[in-house]
């Protein structure tokens, strides 16, 4: 039975990095997506089958997203979604990522993944604050609407 990579890596990510925001759970595994086709990437892992969808606060996994609400919302306790053992050895090769985006504000990585080409592209026709399910395409993902970045966050994603 082939895991789901997608929960396995958000457990990761919430327990090693102590992630209590959902935004920042999500743009960062989207930003994870985008070094992995950046850097070229592929594994076992591989974020590509991930799914994001263009919600107004950026790109956004439902099936993560919706797993981690009772976490993040009701204060379930986290035991319930630690990751196993030996899932914890096969994401280390994210850990470089991780960390570069992990110091930032849960609205600046906002700010960036608005940025992106393949979440503009997506939220094309829709008013700023208005819901929507649109699949990301990510054909764009390496692609940023530069004029929308601040100089720092700029080189952050580009290095």
């Amino acid at each position: 039975m082939k895991k789901n990579n997608i929960i396995e890596l958000s457990k990761y990510i919430v327990k090693k990095y102590i992630i209590t925001s959902p935004i920042k759970l999500q743009k960062i595994l989207f930003l994870i997506r985008y070094e992995e086709e950046k850097n070229n990437i592929e594994n076992d892992i591989y974020a590509k089958n991930f799914n994001f969808e263009a919600w107004i606060n950026g790109p956004v996994n439902p099936e993560s997203y919706f797993y981690f609400r009772p976490y993040f919302y009701n204060d379930d306790e986290l035991e319930t979604f630690l990751p196993k053992k030996e899932d914890e050895e096969r994401f280390k090769i994210y850990d470089k990522y991780i960390e570069k985006y992990n110091s930032l504000d849960p609205w600046e990585l906002v700010n960036i993944t608005h940025a992106n080409i393949s979440w503009i592209e997506a939220r094309k026709g829709l008013d700023d604050d208005q819901v929507s399910n649109n699949k990301i395409d990510e054909k764009f993902i390496k692609e940023w609407k530069k004029e929308k970045l601040e100089k720092e966050d700029e080189k952050l994603i580009m290095n």
